[in-house]
């Protein structure tokens, strides 16, 4: 099933607001066509080597990202998390990051004082057919003058394929960018393994992923890859 969606100035929400999202059951597993599996590791060893950053998520590693409480892009916002180890607890690198869209956040300050940018206008697509699992996101911003932030478009493109038993391998691809800087782009790809049968009981985890990016007079390397490895088991007893 495919669900699309629409949002226009109405729908846009201030960036102090407190609007807490409907927890999600985590007692329940039943398999959900809009909802990502999640391979999040309890141990993990980490390859990760960085070289380079995405200009749609221009922060570094100290910066304090707050959770996304718009329901626009909230609601079946897993399908466009990337990347083994990649998440907002750990944001030294982000391939998408919805709160970058309608919430400019000034250079050098914290994300809590980020001022809200007009959303014109945006549509997004969610959904699986078979074993392959869509996300698509295009929004349109006004400009600000007194924050300097001109009308921009971006979007974002998730695809992901479930692959063996509970593994997945998939693709990313980003266009625009919230100060409309010309040429922005980024894509990669990702591969996430997972199995409950390793040693016959054991649970074992893993991935690879790969990022390219680029921006008309963007320096420097434009070229990110890493991965995770875990082992998420109990200890044995001691007999």
């Amino acid at each position: 099933m495919v669900e699309p969606s629409f949002i226009n100035d109405a729908g846009a929400a201030p960036a102090g607001s407190q609007l807490a999202p409907e927890p999600r059951d985590q007692s329940r597993h039943e398999p959900d066509d809009r909802v990502q599996p999640d391979f999040t590791p309890h141990r993990q060893h980490r390859l990760r080597r960085d070289r380079g950053g995405s200009e749609t998520e221009p922060t570094s590693r100290f910066s304090v990202l707050l959770p996304e409480q718009r329901s626009f892009f909230l609601d079946g916002s897993d399908i466009f998390e990337f990347g083994s180890g990649l998440d907002v607890d750990d944001a030294t690198l982000l391939p998408f990051f919805s709160r970058r869209i309608g919430i400019h956040v000034p250079s050098g300050e914290d994300e809590d004082d980020g001022k809200q940018v007009p959303l014109i206008a945006g549509g997004k697509l969610q959904g699986r057919v078979g074993s392959t699992n869509l996300g698509a996101l295009v929004v349109s911003t006004d400009k600000v003058p007194e924050l300097a932030v001109p009308k921009a478009t971006m979007g974002a493109v998730r695809v992901y394929q479930n692959v063996l038993s509970e593994s997945s391998i998939g693709l990313i691809g980003t266009f625009g960018d919230p100060l409309n800087r010309k040429d922005s782009w980024l894509g990669g790809t990702d591969f996430n393994y997972r199995t409950s049968e390793f040693l016959e009981d054991k649970n074992l985890q893993g991935g690879l992923w790969g990022l390219m990016t680029d921006r008309k007079g963007i320096k420097g390397t434009k070229r990110a890859f890493g991965g995770t490895l875990a082992y998420p088991n109990d200890p044995s007893p001691c007999t």
